[in-house]
């Protein structure tokens, strides 16, 4: 949406640039170099905003893995978790 108003404004500033004068075209050749700065800016903007890193996937894997395996442990070995508990409280942890 911002990109259509950006490149809608440079159309604008074009027309104007060829009925100006030369002191109003400079003006107006800065004006443009900003919007197109603003749209590069833009599109780096989109690029980086679709990508997932591989830290954050690998980090969720691993937390989901950690889940999986407490899961697991707690469903196959309820006793001993329970021992295990029980212990590291007599320990004083």
């Amino acid at each position: 949406m911002k990109k259509d108003v950006i490149k809608n404004h440079i159309s604008e500033l074009k027309i104007k640039f060829v009925n100006a004068e030369a002191d109003e075209q400079k003006e107006i050749m800065d004006e443009l170099d900003n919007c197109y700065e603003m749209l590069k800016q833009e599109s780096e903007i989109a690029e980086h905003a679709d990508r997932i890193h591989k830290d954050t996937i690998v980090q969720s894997l691993t937390g989901l893995a950690g889940i999986l395996l407490v899961l697991n442990y707690e469903k196959k070995d309820i006793l001993t978790s329970k021992a295990f508990g029980i212990a590291q409280k007599l320990i004083g942890r």
